[in-house]
């Protein structure tokens, strides 16, 4: 039953790793959109200070 028990652990484990790493996957996906704002904003900066 110890064995069983070990299995049936290791699967669980893998299974939280895995739902880890989708989230991880969903934070980065939903970091991108502000870097790409982030750029934007610094490109319409430069245009600013290239019309003064």
């Amino acid at each position: 039953s110890l064995l069983k028990l070990l299995k049936s652990f290791s699967k669980l484990s893998a299974f939280s790793y895995q739902h880890s790493a989708v989230s991880g996957q969903r934070s980065a996906v939903s970091g991108q959109p502000s870097a790409v704002s982030l750029q934007r904003s610094a490109v319409s900066g430069q245009r600013s200070a290239v019309s003064r």
